[in-house]
């Protein structure tokens, strides 16, 4: 494999982003990687986190590969975990970052066009506290994220695919909600957000369908659970637009 180089800042964000953190690309744009960084822990800076064989960029990411993170060096401190899974533009996510100083957070998205305002954000803000990363989600809570290392699960708002022929392609499974069960500190939190009623019908099949893992499972209709300050972009749409917005709760037993 080409050895990486540092692309000096500013840098265009293509391929990864973490908190105010830039990337490394190698000649042939085949290896993403981190710059140096006191907070950021030596295998992230030279791990290869995207290899991509024919050289391109690859829409469907099948060759990402995702390096083991120990929060403790991750965030320079051993302070709670929240992460937010298909972050968006990242407005809640820093929203609640401000409010909740002693709590790292760390957000993460397929896509990053609307990650990067959320970057941004915080980066206005100089917030020590929360990072961005462009991952996959199943392949990055499976590779990277450790077992009982994450106190709170926020996922909001999932594509619901509302097509039949597509609905294999959801994200909240029984499987799914096992990886963050596995994920989560005892008593840890998974909080969610639908504004589609029948998705929301699914996740509650889904739920019961888990019951075993969880010590509680709230629902609530048009009032937030958790956090009912601060919302998510779509959260204000949807709510602006007179849409039913579903919430669920769960516990980890």
């Amino acid at each position: 494999m080409a050895r990486a180089f540092v692309v000096p800042i500013p840098i265009n964000f293509n391929e990864v982003e973490i908190g105010a953190i830039p990337t490394t690309i190698d000649e042939k744009k085949i290896k993403v990687g981190i710059v140096p960084n006191p907070i950021i822990p030596p295998h992230w800076r030279d791990g290869a986190t995207l290899v991509n064989p024919i050289g391109k960029k690859s829409k469907t990411r099948v060759g990402e590969k995702y390096a083991p993170i120990v929060f403790s060096e991750f965030f320079g401190n051993s302070r709670p975990v929240e992460m937010e899974i298909g972050c968006g533009k990242g407005k809640f996510l820093v929203a609640r970052s401000i409010e909740n100083p002693d709590t790292n957070f760390l957000g993460i998205d397929r896509v990053s066009k609307f990650m990067n305002i959320g970057k941004t954000r915080a980066q206005k803000r100089a917030l020590p506290n929360i990072r961005f990363l462009r991952a996959e989600a199943r392949a990055f809570l499976t590779e990277a994220i450790a077992p009982a290392s994450v106190s709170l699960f926020h996922l909001y708002f999932p594509d619901p695919w509302p097509k039949r022929r597509h609905q294999i392609r959801r994200v909240f499974t029984a499987e799914f909600l096992r990886m963050l069960h596995a994920r989560l500190l005892p008593g840890g939190l998974i909080e969610i957000a639908t504004d589609d009623e029948d998705y929301f019908a699914a996740m509650k099949k889904t739920i019961a369908a888990t019951a075993e893992l969880w010590d509680h499972a709230r629902e609530t209709m048009n009032q937030r659970i958790l956090d009912g300050m601060n919302k998510t972009s779509y959260e204000i749409k949807w709510a602006a637009q007179g849409r039913s917005l579903f919430y669920a709760e769960l516990k980890k037993r």
